[in-house]
């Protein structure tokens, strides 16, 4: 006598094996804690000291210094 199913057993057990499958794969997130005080009251970049990054070109772009008078007065945005 072969054995029936329900078609809402087979979904129910379907859905619970995928639940317990992704429950199983997932990981906890990573915390590091900064050796330093934030005083900025901000939230702090911490990063894996031995992870790689990416290469970056930074542009090699003269920087012209601006008075502080002329900062203040907003004149050099005006030029």
């Amino acid at each position: 006598m072969a054995y029936a199913r329900s078609p809402i057993a087979v979904k129910a057990l379907m859905a619970v094996s995928a639940v317990f499958a992704i429950a199983a794969c997932s990981q906890e997130p990573t915390e590091y804690k900064a050796d330093v005080k934030d005083e900025s009251g901000g939230q702090m970049i911490v990063q894996d000291a031995d992870a790689t990054g990416v290469p970056v070109d930074l542009p090699d772009t003269p920087m012209t210094p601006v008075p502080p008078s002329e900062a203040a007065n907003g004149t050099a945005a005006d030029q």
